[in-house]
């Protein structure tokens, strides 16, 4: 019988809700841009919702990839949120800049 710890691949990107200390994953666009977003879906217009908690964008400045979380109240918040931030660097290398959001520790 084949172990399913054998099965995942260590290389693939995991979903940041599964960084240990993460109790929650939220969307990181700015209220007004969720709220326009939600808008937009109601009214059937295409919109780019974050993808697993994270949204990749492209400024003037670079390009951002960004991420917004809780963390559980019997984690230390600054591993976890330098945890979230190395996967997002491991998940989109090229990004100029990488921002990580804690709403809450819960």
């Amino acid at each position: 019988m084949i172990e399913p710890a054998s099965l995942v691949d260590p290389s693939a990107p995991r979903p940041i809700a599964a960084i240990t200390g993460v109790s929650a994953v939220h969307d990181p666009r700015p209220p007004l841009t969720r709220a326009l977003g939600a808008a937009a879906s109601a009214l059937h217009l295409d919109s780019a919702a974050p993808a697993d908690g994270v949204i990749v964008s492209a400024g003037a400045d670079g390009t951002t990839a960004a991420a917004a979380i809780s963390v559980a109240a019997s984690a230390r918040t600054p591993e976890v949120a330098r945890a979230v931030a190395d996967e997002l660097r491991a998940q989109h290398p090229t990004a100029d800049r990488i921002t990580v959001q804690v709403r809450r520790i819960a």
